[in-house]
């Protein structure tokens, strides 16, 4: 695969993909440029936890940021009265 190819599919990931994957590839500069490189399930845990923290900040945004809706103790009498 060329370079042109790599480039065009990483521009169609979403940012927060993106964000990881320039988090990895530092990472790995960072760890060869110090003449060391990280076992490979020790790098997968890390891409992992990124992503994971990645998402997790998606999903605080989406609620801090979110309208207001119904509010939980209503969601659950409905969920409640539904089981009867």
């Amino acid at each position: 695969m060329s370079l042109p190819e790599i480039q065009s599919l990483i521009s169609q990931l979403p940012r927060s993909e993106r964000e990881t994957l320039l988090r990895l590839l530092g990472q790995q500069l960072a760890d060869e440029a110090q003449g060391g490189r990280l076992p490979e399930n020790s790098q997968t845990a890390k891409v992992e936890r990124s992503q994971w923290l990645d998402e997790l900040r998606q999903l605080r945004e989406s609620v801090t940021t979110g309208t207001q809706g119904t509010p939980l103790s209503e969601i659950l009498d409905d969920l409640r009265a539904d089981r009867t």
